[in-house]
Formats: structure tokens, sequence, C-alpha cells
């Protein structure tokens, strides 16, 4: 019997987003998609006993429903980003493990080994978090936005801050939870350690292929090569 009152939808939601359900061996998906069914199966039998009227044979005019096992598991994106939203952190996984090549050659240093002594810059590849913008106040950039936020690797985190002329510039790449590849400049040591954004690159997801791309060849046939056609 299940007493909607106490554990809603919205907690179950949450417990099959982030796992919780997992050793029941059905797929989250599946889980999701039969919610619903699942959750007026529990009311109405609880309807049932308390009304007295529930049976050894209430079941058979009441199946109760079952996850559809043919369903596709959810998209290990999809999966990763209902754990953060429910957890606060990754559990089955970690989206940069997707650019770990990319770590390797073109971030100069993790946020766990960056300090102030990097001759003032370095590059570190991240996901953004906790992004919020604050208008400024006083001074030439009055009435204008900046920005702060989290970047987190796959070892910690570092505190990061946007001044205007940049939040400008790329604003389009500062999302929250999109991966980049910030470089900038370095303040702090230890846990007070800080960085100012120079430049953000915004990743694409590494392709399938392993070969890349070197050139598209067009063919058009000469009887409609007209001028305005090309």
């Amino acid at each position: 019997a299940l007493d909607s009152r106490a554990v809603n939808h919205k907690v179950f939601e949450c417990l099959i987003k982030s796992g919780s359900f997992d050793g029941f061996g059905a797929a989250r998906s599946a889980l999701a998609e039969c919610l619903d069914r699942i959750l007026d199966y529990a009311s109405r039998r609880r309807k049932e006993i308390e009304e007295g009227q529930a049976t050894l044979f209430s079941s058979e005019s009441l199946p109760e429903p079952k996850p559809d096992e043919s369903l596709v598991e959810w998209a290990e994106e999809d999966r990763l980003r209902y754990e953060r939203e429910t957890l606060g952190l990754y559990l089955t996984g970690h989206p940069l493990r997707q650019f770990e090549n990319e770590l390797e050659d073109r971030a100069t240093h993790t946020t766990a080994n960056l300090h102030a002594s990097l001759n003032g810059k370095a590059t570190v590849l991240g996901l953004i978090s906790r992004l919020r913008k604050i208008k400024i106040k006083t001074g030439k950039n009055a009435g204008r936005f900046m920005a702060k936020l989290v970047l987190e690797d796959l070892v910690s985190t570092v505190a990061v801050t946007v001044f205007a002329d940049r939040l400008e510039e790329f604003e389009r790449e500062l999302v929250e939870d999109n991966i980049v590849l910030l470089t900038g400049s370095v303040r702090g040591e230890g846990a007070d350690v800080e960085m100012t954004v120079d430049t953000i690159e915004t990743l694409d997801l590494p392709s399938k292929s392993s070969v890349a791309a070197q050139s598209i060849e067009i063919r058009i046939r000469a009887g409609v090569s007209t001028s305005d056609l090309l």
C-alpha cells in the first residue's frame, strides 16, 4: 500500500533518476515510463485495503504494471545529468571522460595543481557550474554585467571570474553544464586559488569516427551548372 501524501510522484522520480532503484534490474528509462501506472495501481490497492475490499484474488482484476524490458536505457549524457540534478554529483561516470584526449593534449593544468606561480596563465578543461551574472554598480563599467562560476574537472573545482568585456565576448559559451577549454590568469594559492577568464572555447562531443574528414567533394552535372545555380 502506498500513502501518496508521504511519498509522491516527484520523490519516486528522483529515486529513479538517481539510480536508487537500479537493484531491481529494470532500466531507469523503463521505470520512469511506467511510474504513473505503478503509482495508480498502488493507490487503488491502498484504497481497496482501507475499504476492506482487498481479497486474495484482487490482483487478478487489477494486474500490477511491469516495466517494459524492451525500452532502451537513457543515453549516458541524460543519465549523468539526472544523477547530477538529484544527487548533486555524478555517480556512474563523468561527462569529461569523453574528452580525455583533449585533457592530455590541450589542458596545461587541472584544477588541483593551479597556483599563482604559473607565470600568470593556465588552460583548464572543465564543466561550468554555479554560473551567476552580477550587475556592476560602480566604476566605468557600471550598469554592465560580470559573471562568477565554478569550473569542475575530474579532480576538483576552481572559482572563476569573467569580467564585463569577456562576458560579452563569450556569452554564448557561458552556459551551465557546458564543457569548455578555459584559459586565464591565476591568482591565489591553495583553497583560495581563482582564475580570471581570457578566452573560452566550447568543446563538441568527440566524433564516433576515428577518421576526421579532410575535404568535401561536390559534383554538379555540366548541363545544369549555370551561374545562378553555382
